[in-house]
């Protein structure tokens, strides 16, 4: 028995093929489950199945089941770890929340997928585990709609309409205290709301941050979302953000810098004054940079809740710098920390980006792209935000130059990074898969 018929017979044996011709020639096909393992549990799935080779000589079966849409609820963390702690129950399949962006909102799906050898399968083996995807799916599509019951029940406050950059946060690859820290900022906002409806005053103001951590960790990034965030949640009038370094403080002659500075101050007023390596401000008795710091902490001082001041730095020179003066240390109410990224973190990014401009990879690419960031890692390379950035920039390139040189490209060709489209002066993929020399 050819294993089209035998992945199809067991497909029909649990519900309705779709596509049942393209099945039995080894392709992909949709499946529509009619016998589900929990009897009350939903009955909506969505399942795709695909037949194809991973590797030369080597064909697998894989299997995606797909809920409807929901839309993104406040605390997306805490679902998203009932899903995870599902995942441990069985052997088989891969439970995950995928995002989709409508606009500025996101919804998202529950999906189920597993992939699996043909070599020595049986329907009955497939049965089985087709059936406890189906399982895990049920359980996931449960506890998600459970848990968005509870959230609407919490309180029939809305949260700000569009809360956009809060999505995107919660989206974003890495930096859990930035994420952390913005959850908290949201609570705050909700529950001062509450008590004004109940006639209790309650402050809400904007904090002035210090981030810390290596370059290329998200500082920046972070502190622009920041600035968003908070004129989303009315914290603050405009959407500003004002970058400078120490060069943009302090001046060139006595009693220039507090000029200077008090400038740099009032332009920010309504938004986010960031402050890159912050730290360099720390010089001797007679550098400027102490000047500056006691301007800012007045100006911080007279416009209290009128703008947001993010300083920002390596972790040991900052502390440096907070210590060093009292006031300082008193004036800034949080202090979030970025963590490095790791090798898993810059590949989530990459394919996050090649995603959002609508490319898709074959399963070959990303080991290849996964073998590169971790032999950079070792090599000990800077592998952080930046690096992503560039090596996406390098991929569309030496995939552009890989599509131009045929004759009729198809769409499928133009949007599929293969190993064959990646940059051959990465060398690491001697070996190219038979599927991917299909592709281009």
């Amino acid at each position: 028995m050819s294993i089209g018929t035998t992945v199809a017979t067991a497909l029909t044996r649990l519900g309705v093929v779709e596509n049942l011709d393209r099945i039995l020639d080894e392709n992909s096909g949709y499946f529509t489950p009619t016998v589900y393992p929990i009897a009350d549990g939903p009955r909506d799935a969505r399942c795709m199945v695909n037949i194809y080779s991973r590797k030369q000589f080597s064909r697998v079966v894989r299997i995606s089941i797909k809920s409807e849409h929901f839309d993104t609820p406040h605390d997306i963390s805490r679902l998203t770890s009932v899903i995870m702690h599902l995942n441990e129950r069985t052997p088989f399949g891969a439970a995950a929340i995928n995002w989709i962006k409508y606009g500025d909102d996101y919804e998202f799906i529950v999906s189920v997928t597993h992939t699996l050898s043909v070599e020595g399968l049986r329907e009955e083996t497939l049965v089985d585990i087709l059936t406890d995807l189906l399982r895990l799916w049920q359980e996931c599509v449960v506890e998600t709609r459970h848990f968005l019951e509870l959230q609407q029940r919490k309180t029939d406050i809305p949260v700000p309409t569009p809360l956009s950059t809060f999505h995107h946060i919660n989206q974003m690859v890495g930096m859990e205290n930035f994420k952390t820290f913005s959850s908290d900022l949201v609570t705050q906002y909700r529950y001062a709301k509450l008590c004004k409806e109940m006639g209790l005053n309650r402050d809400f103001s904007a904090s002035h941050i210090v981030f810390l951590g290596d370059s290329g960790t998200g500082k920046t990034t972070a502190a622009r979302l920041l600035g968003q965030l908070y004129h989303e949640l009315g914290v603050l009038p405009e959407n500003k953000f004002i970058e400078v370094g120490r060069s943009d403080l302090v001046g060139k002659w006595i009693g220039h810098t507090a000029s200077v500075t008090k400038e740099v101050c009032e332009k920010a007023l309504g938004g986010v004054l960031f402050i890159d390596e912050a730290y360099s401000l720390l010089g001797g008795e007679r550098d400027f940079g102490s000047e500056a710091i006691e301007t800012l902490m007045t100006f911080m001082e007279n416009h209290r809740g009128e703008f947001a001041v993010v300083m920002a730095g390596y972790s040991h020179e900052m502390h440096q710098l907070l210590s060093s003066n009292p006031g300082l240390h008193s004036r800034f109410d949080v202090v979030v920390e970025f963590d490095k990224f790791s090798s898993d973190h810059v590949v989530a990014m990459v394919v996050q980006e090649l995603t959002r401009q609508d490319y898709s990879m074959s399963e070959q690419a990303l080991k290849d792209i996964c073998y590169k960031v971790e032999k950079d890692l070792t090599g000990n390379m800077e592998v952080n935000g930046r690096y992503a950035r560039h090596m996406v920039s390098e991929i569309i390139t030496s995939h552009a130059r890989a599509v131009l040189q045929l004759a009729q490209p198809t769409p499928q060709q133009v949007r599929t990074i293969t190993s064959v489209s990646l940059p051959v002066t990465w060398e690491v993929n001697p070996d190219i898969s038979a599927s991917d020399l299909g592709i281009i």
